[in-house]
């Protein structure tokens, strides 16, 4: 599950989608809870959908609970780096690599 980032990751990163861990801050970009910040809690990547610390919902029985959001409906404004994954934003391993590039040129070169 990725997301796409804000304009100051990608930036300082140089990558547009990011894939998507607990402790990231996001921002709300479509539904009903559009412009909400938050902290993900938690990540279901079986029924593919994120749950965020500030959108709550409320039950009948007034029980709250949170509200399922889609990871393509919120934009990455601020990366939780743990070791391992500070250690790929700073080799750069999710950069495009570009590895696809000479299969490519060589069918174009056939031609």
């Amino acid at each position: 599950m990725s997301s796409p980032t804000s304009k100051n990751l990608k930036i300082k990163y140089e990558i547009k989608r990011i894939p998507i861990r607990r402790g990231d801050y996001v921002i709300i970009l479509r539904g009903n809870q559009k412009g909400k910040l938050g902290k993900i809690t938690q990540c279901s990547r079986r029924n593919f959908f994120i749950f965020v610390e500030n959108v709550i919902g409320v039950k009948t029985s007034n029980m709250n609970y949170f509200i399922q959001i889609n990871p393509s409906n919120v934009l990455v404004s601020k990366i939780n780096l743990t070791d391992t994954r500070k250690e790929k934003f700073l080799k750069g391993n999710c950069t495009y690599s570009g590895k696809f590039d000479n299969k490519y040129l060589d069918l174009n070169a056939l031609d």
